[in-house]
């Protein structure tokens, strides 16, 4: 699989000001995880990575909003938590920022995100059974809060910040969010049942 090197930077906050280094290598992920003891560039491999989420945060103060933070946080095979989270004030550099975002997530895509997606897909036409955030996806359907919803009746909503799998027979009482920001590898889930609903003969 072609991995896409990435080679940028990222300021944490206001308290962090500090550039650290973020580059997507053929070896893994390489970051800037100094302290103010230490200079320290960490490398994650793509292999120990098990879970990513990402999202849009809103920094608040006593009376308005001032600022938004840009988060890309990814969860090792230890269940450590790496956070590639950078902000903008006053809405300064916010495009610039969205875009550092986006080209964070591409990047992330094509070294760790398809090929999770690709095995998901492997096993579903395997007939091996499937699950992701508690959701079981099997040749039947898929099982929402205990329903087990054939993929005929399956349909997926997708929203800015999260997305809906809901029974079109019922969708006031067999549906569920999922919340890109908060939910690990909820894209993933997303991209997977999205490809088995428009690619197969349910």
């Amino acid at each position: 699989m072609k991995k896409t090197t990435l080679d940028t930077y990222i300021k944490r906050g206001l308290s962090d000001r500090k550039k650290r280094i973020l580059r997507f290598t053929e070896k893994g992920i390489e970051f800037d995880n100094s302290t103010f003891f230490e200079e320290k560039i960490e490398l994650i491999k793509y292999s120990d990575i098990k879970a990513y989420r990402f999202g849009l945060e809103w920094i608040t103060g006593f009376y308005f909003t001032f600022g938004r933070e840009y988060k890309v946080e990814l969860k090792t095979i230890e269940n450590d938590i790496i956070k590639l989270n950078f902000a903008s004030y006053y809405g300064i550099k916010k495009i610039a920022l969205a875009e550092k975002q986006k080209q964070i997530l591409d990047a992330l895509w094509e070294t760790f995100i398809e090929k999770k997606c690709l095995e998901n897909i492997e096993n579903f036409n395997s007939s091996i059974d499937i699950k992701i955030l508690n959701t079981k996806m099997s040749t039947a359907g898929v099982t929402i809060k205990k329903h087990l919803v054939p993929w005929n009746d399956v349909n997926l909503k997708e929203y800015y910040h999260y997305f809906v799998i809901y029974s079109s027979k019922d969708a006031e009482n067999i549906s569920q969010a999922y919340y890109y920001k908060l939910d690990w590898n909820s894209g993933i889930l997303f991209s997977t049942i999205k490809h088995i609903l428009n690619n197969n003969q349910l």
